[in-house]
């Protein structure tokens, strides 16, 4: 039930559809506690309100601010509010929780909320500086989005980009958003378009997964490639 449910959610999520807003509001209140496995089904329902933005969900994303989904619910209550004050305290805290997977989902949000996120401009200048790639991967393209300087950020991004072939798709859409920004770097763009065997080939991948996310990453990297190339002929 939980494992259909959840799939159900996210199916919703990703067509953004206000028809489920009833469902899901009905769900996050009477799920019960001893549901198996009740924290995936609750995280894919703050989800759908997510995409949805819907401030009806507003009290009951307050409520779960403490829990297991707390950074999906910050995440949630951000798009469905837009106050700073009510999320910037519960992803300091998730930014310093010690989960990792927590903690790259707060960089991203807080990536989400542009300038109104510089107070945790230091927090994220440190995970940078995380022993794993993937930290520091979501706090560099976060740290772009709420202060707009490429300088702290492209060494980071460069570094990744050659330790974890698997970071690319991400490092390569951040790049298309930085323009002109992400110059210093784009010789790896040109290099990864260019690459006549791609990398998840070479890795044992290659599935319908690896395809579309190789298609991903190629998007990226010719979006920044073009957008530089329009605005030098400009």
């Amino acid at each position: 039930m939980c494992d259909h449910a959840g799939t159900t959610l996210h199916a919703l999520a990703l067509l953004r559809d206000p028809a489920a807003l009833p469902e899901v509001l009905r769900l996050l209140h009477e799920v019960p506690g001893d549901l198996p496995r009740r924290e995936a089904l609750t995280e894919s329902a703050v989800r759908v309100l997510d995409a949805l933005a819907a401030p009806e969900g507003i009290p009951v994303l307050h409520g779960l601010l403490d829990g297991e989904c707390a950074v999906t619910a910050a995440a949630a209550l951000w798009s469905a509010e837009g106050d700073p004050e009510a999320v910037l305290p519960v992803l300091a805290r998730e930014l310093g929780s010690g989960r990792p997977h927590r903690r790259r989902a707060a960089a991203e949000t807080l990536g989400r909320m542009g300038a109104q996120a510089r107070s945790l401009v230091p927090e994220l200048s440190v995970m940078t500086r995380s022993d794993e790639v993937w930290q520091r991967t979501a706090a560099a393209c976060a740290l772009w989005r709420v202060t707009g300087d490429p300088d702290p950020v492209l060494p980071v991004l460069r570094a990744a980009w050659e330790e974890n072939l698997y970071t690319r798709g991400t490092i390569a859409e951040c790049l298309a958003g930085m323009g002109p920004a992400g110059r210093p770097v784009h010789e790896m763009l040109r290099t990864e378009v260019a690459a006549p065997r791609r990398h998840r080939a070479r890795t044992g991948g290659y599935g319908s997964h690896d395809v579309l996310e190789d298609e991903r990453l190629l998007r990226a990297c010719r979006e920044a490639l073009s957008a530089d190339r329009m605005l030098r002929q400009g």
